[in-house]
């Protein structure tokens, strides 16, 4: 339908006798600015998004990567090789010569790179008020270690409780879930490998009558971590 157009009657200075019409000026469209607006809002907002999108993907985008484990088992020992000839060495003197740390929880030798302020906090929380035995073989038997002693990764293995060995399992899942978490921190043979896990699942429940405290015998290891 053809828009109706008004008309008003105006006054003309030269006759009254004549009538003159003219059209009024159009109205503003005053709903433009608020589109125009509607509009420059949502590109800006697309233009934020896309930049923050951007940037939470290159923050979280770094992939897991996992340390190159060998296969095998030591015919001495029994253990995984995963677990030896890693980055420090396979002594403790090789470690520190590499500036490697003992962690007391893994009872491992790993380059610094690899234990965070959480694994200190861990190595605390696991010990603190215990009174577990670490018994060593020394000249003339056998010699129970302190703290101290056992930090300092100066042995081949040492025999302790199940008790210990339970709460050793579980500090290890702990350290392994964190790291699973934050793909920047480092992870290693020992955390990773899952004989290590089945082990422990085994040992925690694989009697029907529950959890024996049979000893146990823990071998100091040497794995490679992923930098």
């Amino acid at each position: 339908m053809a828009n109706k157009i008004e008309y008003k009657q105006v006054d003309d200075s030269a006759g009254e006798d004549e009538t003159e019409y003219q059209q009024p000026a159009p109205r503003p469209r005053r709903w433009l600015p608020a589109v125009i607006g509607f509009v420059l809002g949502l590109a800006t907002m697309s233009v934020l998004f896309s930049l923050y999108s951007a940037l939470a993907a290159s923050s979280h985008a770094r992939a897991r990567i996992l340390p190159h484990a060998r296969n095998g088992t030591d015919p001495a020992t029994g253990l995984p090789l995963a677990w030896s000839h890693g980055d420090c060495g396979n002594s403790a003197d090789d470690a520190r010569a590499r500036g490697c740390r003992y962690s007391i929880v893994l009872h491992a030798w790993l380059p610094a790179s690899c234990l965070t302020a959480a694994d200190d906090e861990d190595a605390r929380d696991m010990y603190r008020d215990r009174r577990w035995p670490f018994a060593t073989a020394a000249a003339g038997g056998a010699r129970n270690m302190t703290v101290g002693e056992l930090g300092a990764g100066d042995y081949g293995y040492f025999d302790t409780t199940f008790d210990w060995h339970v709460t050793h399992c579980m500090y290890v899942w702990k350290r392994l879930h964190r790291i699973l978490l934050d793909p920047t921190q480092e992870l290693d043979t020992y955390t990773a490998n899952y004989h290590h896990t089945s082990h422990c699942v085994k040992m925690i429940g694989g009697h029907p009558e529950g959890m024996k405290d049979s000893g146990t015998k823990i071998f100091v290891k040497y794995p490679k971590c992923a930098r």
